[in-house]
């Protein structure tokens, strides 16, 4: 299983598939030892993003988070892909002036 020690757990196991993995281990929303594992939720979207069905169901995002949050006491960063709470936010600023 891959850990996200310097940032690439998502990266990394995207890579080992194309290269032939065929099986992933992971975690939900990279909880794990030191700065984490891969998250498993990640992973699985961003393969379905592309067309490939992972055969794991997360039409229930919010509902899967809440009993995350209640059996670990750890919160879901606001900014975490796909299942924080910002993830469909937008700010104006600086970055679209340029």
């Amino acid at each position: 299983h891959t850990h996200n020690d310097r940032g690439t757990g998502v990266a990394a196991t995207e890579l080992g598939l194309m290269a032939g993995a065929d099986r992933v281990e992971g975690t939900l929303f990279g909880n794990g030892e030191r700065t984490g594992n891969v998250d498993i939720i990640t992973v699985a979207l961003n393969l379905y993003a592309h067309g490939i069905n992972t055969h794991l169901d997360f039409s229930n995002l919010p509902k899967i988070r809440e009993v995350y949050e209640r059996v670990t006491r750890m919160t879901v960063h606001e900014r975490h892909p796909y299942g924080g709470d910002l993830v469909f936010t937008a700010f104006s600023g600086s970055h679209q002036d340029a």
